[in-house]
């Protein structure tokens, strides 16, 4: 079944291409999909400096035992990347989006 809403997003944080089961929260800004492809993190870090998201790593690294990316915006926005499992034989992934002052102010904390 493929469903279509329209739906105004808080956060832009952009989808990588070709996933399936694509769907957005807004608290916390997050996307989350599936995918078969094993480049899903080079959607980021492959930007072309549209959006100037650049990671901070040059490989993921386990965070809570799974495999994440940050990746940072000249703004110092936040991306994270991280794989939450397998099913079915495809990729789950989510990107959660941070703004600088939310970060600024979790710190402060």
């Amino acid at each position: 079944m493929i469903q279509y809403s329209n739906q105004l997003i808080s956060s832009d944080i952009p989808a990588p291409p070709n996933v399936e089961d694509l769907r957005y929260v807004d608290e916390p800004p997050e996307l989350t999909f599936a995918t078969a492809n094993q480049r899903h993190r080079r959607f980021l870090s492959k930007d072309d400096g549209r959006r100037g998201w650049q990671s901070t790593l040059d490989h993921m690294v386990d965070v809570d035992e799974k495999p994440t990316m940050i990746f940072r915006n000249p703004a110092k926005d936040m991306l994270t990347l991280a794989i939450t499992g397998v099913l079915g034989g495809k990729l789950l992934a989510s990107v959660r989006f941070q703004s600088a002052a939310e970060i600024a102010s979790s710190i402060a904390e």
